[in-house]
């Protein structure tokens, strides 16, 4: 079972609700592999059928991006494959095409401007439960 995350701006009206960790629909690697797209599907899948898989892991994600501060909601997939190879997804961002990074510490948030008003004034809560 995963966690929805509620992204709030004290100063402004924005909210962004980001679903994190492990839903139904990841229980297999074909699963996952039908959500990722472009360059990284083909490499999970080249990957998975000409390499030795030691370890995979998927989860949904928070993601900021670098340049513009735009929160997403991605899959995270990490392979390690053959003489402890790593591949893990990377995303670029829609708004501006900049590198987004993942966020392990929610806690954190406070320390990210908000993407709509562009001041520190950001608060998460864990109150959403998701399958």
């Amino acid at each position: 079972m995963g966690d929805g995350l509620v992204i709030n701006c004290k100063n402004c009206s924005y909210t962004e609700n980001i679903f994190v960790g492990v839903g139904e629909a990841y229980s297999d690697i074909d699963n996952v592999l039908s959500m990722v797209k472009g360059r990284n599907q083909r490499q999970i899948t080249e990957i998975l059928n000409n390499h030795d898989v030691k370890h995979r892991n998927f989860y949904k994600a928070l993601y900021v991006c670098a340049g513009c501060g735009t929160f997403y909601n991605r899959l995270y997939v990490q392979i390690i494959y053959d003489n402890q190879k790593e591949f893990i997804t990377n995303y670029i961002c829609d708004e501006c095409e900049d590198e987004l990074h993942k966020i392990d510490d929610y806690s954190n948030i406070a320390k990210y401007s908000c993407p709509k008003c562009k001041k520190k004034s950001l608060s998460a809560n864990m109150d959403i439960l998701w399958d």
